[in-house]
């Protein structure tokens, strides 16, 4: 992954700090990777309109397939790096690019900075929710307060966790799926053949 080699004016390193755009690609991707297994999942237990026949749960279930035959052991390989512990570096400048983005009235910037990484770090967010929850707060918030940039890194931290269970049990939700619709498939034919007995007996 690209890294940005600049300094922000505070002297701030950003050696270490990924580009935005990668990271945000691969959020959005697992979004939409919790939504199928979201879909999936309803699909096998006939739950909101969806069983396994739904159009819908038929494109997903081969989407998922040729997922499996092709990124999801990269995939995999990325969500465990993301979801390893930010390290106080790490912490500390992302916290002080944030507050450099902000407006932070009526206090000290450097002491605000200071306590807002010791307070970060208490938390111990992944580096995926750091980057995500940061990234976040410069785009949407106008006030900057460390009880919000607390809130927003537990719910990023909160979606990441999400996703990676969803990822992890990913495979086993589709072996169910399609041992399910074998024994649908399978009781189909045992009928047909009733039927069809019945018609020539």
């Amino acid at each position: 992954m690209s890294n940005i080699t600049t300094s922000n004016q505070n002297g701030v390193s950003l050696r270490d700090l990924p580009i935005v755009p990668a990271e945000e690609a691969f959020e959005r991707s697992l979004e939409r990777l919790k939504a199928s297994h979201i879909i999936l999942w309803q699909a096998f237990n006939g739950w909101e309109g969806y069983h396994l026949r739904h159009h819908k749960a038929v494109e997903l279930l081969a989407d998922t397939r040729a997922f499996f035959e092709g990124d999801f052991q990269t995939v995999s390989t990325q969500m465990a790096a993301i979801a390893r512990p930010a390290t106080r570096r790490e912490i500390a400048e992302h916290c002080a690019i944030l507050v450099g983005c902000m407006t932070v009235s009526k206090v000290n910037p450097a002491v605000f900075t200071k306590m807002l990484a010791i307070d970060v770090g208490a938390a111990q967010p992944s580096i995926a929710a750091l980057e995500s929850g940061c990234r976040r707060l410069r785009r949407t918030a106008t006030f900057l307060s460390i009880a919000e940039v607390i809130t927003t890194i537990a719910e990023a931290e909160k979606s990441f966790s999400d996703a990676r269970s969803r990822l992890q049990r990913l495979p086993d939700l589709v072996a169910q799926i399609d041992g399910k619709m074998a024994q649908e498939e399978h009781y189909r034919l045992t009928m047909a053949a009733r039927e069809t007995g019945k018609a020539t007996g």
